[in-house]
């Protein structure tokens, strides 16, 4: 895992809006800094026919959303 986050940029991490825009920044200036149990999000999820932009972003708990989103692919 070292080795991937060491040879990767932030920049490459990034995920993109629908304009090929990046989000991380414009996120953490809506919905400030992640905690340790906590992740960025788009609501309503994009599997089930959400949109990748900063305004279906929100900041929530990760257990509870990795764990919805596992339901959801059944």
């Amino acid at each position: 895992m070292g080795i991937f986050l060491g040879s990767t940029s932030r920049e490459g991490l990034d995920f993109e809006d629908n304009q090929g825009k990046p989000l991380f920044q414009p996120a953490l200036a809506k919905e400030g800094p992640v905690g340790e149990h906590e992740m960025y999000a788009f609501e309503p999820a994009l599997c089930i026919g959400g949109k990748a932009d900063l305004e279906h972003m929100v900041k929530l708990s990760m257990d509870v959303h990795l764990m919805v989103l596992d339901q959801l692919r059944r």
